[in-house]
């Protein structure tokens, strides 16, 4: 994700453009279960380990700042910014706090389900 940007990128579109990729992928993690799970139901499997994407395989940390990403003026931008959405911080991936890594993280993002 942080390959594609440079130094002196405009911070701000740094973090929305991380931040949009760390959703979309969570969202596809989440539809990828789900679908799974229902798949391995009607085929009465259980037990059975899933093939496939697993939350240890997400290598990058839980998106963070909702006011921030759900402003839509400019006055509730300001409001919500903090330091991470004002530096570029390129160089640290921030690996100790990858969803891979954490266990807490790991089971939120494991057993939260769409509804059906």
């Amino acid at each position: 994700m942080l390959a594609r940007f440079q130094e002196d990128d405009l911070p701000s579109y740094v973090w929305v453009s991380i931040e949009e990729v760390k959703r979309f992928d969570l969202a596809l993690y989440k539809v990828w279960k789900t679908l799974g799970n229902r798949v391995n139901r009607k085929r009465g499997a259980t037990g059975v380990a899933s093939q496939g994407l697993e939350a240890v395989e997400l290598q990058f940390p839980l998106p963070k700042n909702d006011p921030l990403w759900n402003a839509i003026t400019k006055h509730e931008w300001l409001a919500a910014i903090t330091e991470d959405a004002e530096y570029n911080k390129l160089h640290d991936t921030r690996e100790e706090e990858w969803i891979s890594k954490s266990e807490k993280p790991l089971r939120a993002v494991e057993y939260q389900h769409f509804t059906e």
